[in-house]
């Protein structure tokens, strides 16, 4: 599954679909609450176990996750 919010999404699981990866696009933007459930509601549309995510989804804050305050991580209103 490839995640993002624009069209290079689908872009991006095409490349890897025609070097044989089963990959699916889903759009949606991960800073936002909204978007990370419309990303688990695919994933568990699958009927699949999730044993394996990679993420680069954030807002550039800077240093190590445990080290930041998690209201600076969460969107802003």
């Amino acid at each position: 599954m490839a995640t993002g919010r624009s069209e290079h999404t689908d872009q991006a699981a095409a490349d890897l679909t025609r070097h044989g990866v089963n990959v699916e696009a889903v759009r949606a933007d991960l800073s936002q609450s909204e978007g990370v459930e419309t990303v688990w509601r695919a994933v568990q549309e699958t009927g699949r176990p999730l044993d394996v995510a990679v993420l680069n989804a954030g807002r550039s804050i800077g240093g190590a996750f445990l080290d930041t305050d998690l209201d600076d991580e969460l969107p802003l209103p």
